[in-house]
């Protein structure tokens, strides 16, 4: 689903008062990161989607579990050994040589 700017969350437009909507918008964001852990890669992508959706339009309710969440995907998107390049099969080698980083396609 393709949010516009000025769109908020679903779960957030339910809300009638303000508080209403801070409290639901830091549910919502608490139960993702409950489930985050254990996310398959498919739904570990969409949760991240909603919650970037979350840190843009609703900042207070995902402040309050920034650091957990950022630290969670690190470890699981980034900290990721990358597989070779499935259809040359080649693995990218970096050295250093007089402060430049020279790299080479083996394999």
């Amino acid at each position: 689903m393709i949010m516009n700017q000025s769109a908020k969350p679903n779960i957030c437009k339910q809300a009638h008062t303000s508080k209403e909507h801070d409290d639901l918008c830091t549910e919502a964001v608490e139960s993702i990161a409950r489930q985050l852990s254990t996310a398959e890669p498919d739904l570990l992508v969409a949760r991240t989607t909603v919650l970037a959706q979350f840190a843009r339009l609703a900042p207070d309710a995902f402040k309050l579990k920034s650091n957990i969440l950022m630290a969670l995907l690190v470890k699981k998107l980034l900290m990721v050994p990358s597989p070779a390049d499935p259809v040359h099969g080649a693995i990218i080698l970096c050295t250093k040589d007089d402060n430049l980083l020279i790299c080479d396609a083996v394999g």
